[in-house]
């Protein structure tokens, strides 16, 4: 799946049962970050990469506290939004940028970078912009 499929085949592809596991994580991510206020209210974003050219982010003005699966956007690495009814976030542009990096999250705490561990036991090469 690449950011040049169809619509169709990329709302197909965001229901898949390894993608809402994704989803179902990330929402914990963000539940545990909001929890240890390493992020508050709507601040900071969760990126993970999902395809070539594609990564699923979290929407704004959504608490990461309160994400739910169906609140997650699948855009390109440009920030584009591909898929989801909420809007993404805008700050995604600067992390997906490098196009190195498989996942990225960011918040406005100085402890946001805690969140590498939660998806990927930090072996991922995650990138905090906090």
């Amino acid at each position: 799946m690449t950011a040049a499929s169809s619509t169709r085949d990329l709302e197909r592809f965001s229901i898949r049962r390894k993608f809402t596991r994704l989803k179902l994580q990330i929402c914990e991510v963000g539940r545990r970050l909001w929890h240890r206020a390493y992020v508050d209210g709507n601040g900071g974003n969760i990126a993970v990469r999902v395809g070539e050219g594609l990564a699923l982010c979290t929407p704004t003005l959504v608490s990461k506290g309160f994400m739910k699966p169906e609140d997650l956007c699948l855009v390109d690495l440009e920030g584009k939004q591909l898929v989801g009814a909420k809007k993404r976030t805008s700050e995604n542009s600067d992390a997906l940028a490098n196009h190195e990096i498989p996942a990225s999250r960011g918040g406005h705490r100085p402890l946001s970078s805690a969140a590498r561990d939660c998806i990927c036991g930090g072996r991922c090469g995650t990138a905090p912009r906090a």
